[in-house]
């Protein structure tokens, strides 16, 4: 079996998928998401994509031991549509971070306000960043390499349709006198996202979570 993109933007996420390990009695197959190389296989809405087999011996030629189909990937599919046929997911707007101490350790409530929108629920997804120090290693760029990502358990915030202003606490305990960048950005339940939202941060000025509870929202 062979499937291969039609669509040039489509085969970016779909580099070709082949293999030989079909038995003579399977009726069908899944293609894996990854292939052998690890390269991601994403099957993408509104994509056409080609489907070759034959025999294994194939007597070259022969239509009676091969076939091919031309497939595209409906718009909608069980509820789940196109992100292109859809309104834009909208960005995390006047998103805030402010650190305080908590027992001898240092945390982030971050704050953020969102359009209300009918119809889709929505998760918040993030990502930290903190200052990478190059041991005195030089580069063209004096911003390249200037974060990595900091070692932070994945977390998300749901959130109803209709929700305009949220808060979490990120699950990590942060290092004081530091620089940190953080990602946010949103999902809708159709898995369509938002641009990112990077705001960069400093651990210097630390509350405590009394300063905190005095603080507007």
């Amino acid at each position: 079996m062979r499937v291969t993109a039609v669509e040039d933007w489509c085969e970016r996420d779909f580099p070709g998928y082949y293999t030989y390990e079909i038995r003579p009695m399977e009726r069908s197959h899944i293609i894996p998401a990854m292939t052998t190389n690890s390269e991601p296989l994403e099957i993408q809405h509104d994509c056409t994509y080609l489907v070759h087999m034959h025999s294994m011996p194939y007597p070259y030629g022969d239509p009676n031991f091969a076939t091919g189909i031309k497939y595209m990937v409906p718009t909608c599919i069980e509820g789940y549509c196109s992100c292109e046929s859809q309104n834009v997911v909208p960005a995390a707007e006047n998103v805030s971070v402010r650190t305080y101490q908590k027992g001898g350790t240092i945390k982030a409530v971050v704050s953020w306000t969102y359009p209300a929108i009918s119809g889709h629920t929505h998760q918040f997804r993030f990502d930290l960043s903190e200052r990478f120090y190059h041991n005195h290693l030089n580069f063209a760029n004096p911003n390249a390499f200037k974060y990595r990502i900091a070692d932070m358990p994945s977390h998300v915030v749901y959130a109803e349709e209709n929700v305009t202003s949220l808060s979490t606490v990120l699950p990590i305990d942060l290092v004081p006198n530091e620089e940190y960048r953080l990602t946010i950005f949103a999902m809708n339940d159709q898995l369509c996202h938002s641009d990112d939202v990077i705001v960069p941060f400093f651990t210097g000025l630390i509350l405590t979570e009394d300063d905190m509870a005095t603080l507007p929202a």
